[in-house]
């Protein structure tokens, strides 16, 4: 047997890739004349809709990531926020619609109420 390397970047090194890829999202959106901050957007509509609740900086991190188009994927625990993530840019977002795909009939349940 015969074993190939492959590339293996850490999570870290993930992770700042990701942030990069933000980074310069971000910059080009600005560019082109797009909001300047985005992100304080999407946690003030937040906190006008959730009774005062202020998002995770990851939920914010990932909302804008998703508003900007680029690929985006979200590990995290049961009850954690991904939800939030996920829906956040449909709220400031004049035009459009958000389509949920959901798995599990017992979390489109609880996803619809």
């Amino acid at each position: 047997m015969v074993t190939v390397p492959t590339e293996y970047l850490s999570h870290e090194a993930i992770k700042k890739k990701s942030y990069t890829n933000l980074v310069e999202a971000r910059q080009k959106a600005e560019a082109a004349g797009q909001e300047a901050d985005l992100q304080e957007s999407l946690r003030n509509f937040v906190r006008q809709q959730c009774n005062g609740r202020t998002p995770y900086s990851w939920q914010v991190d990932a909302a804008e990531a998703f508003t900007l188009g680029l690929d985006c994927t979200i590990i995290a625990g049961t009850g954690s926020g991904k939800t939030l993530a996920y829906v956040m840019p449909s709220f400031i977002q004049k035009y459009g619609v958000t389509v949920v795909i959901s798995p599990l009939k017992t979390i489109e349940e609880e996803q619809a109420d």
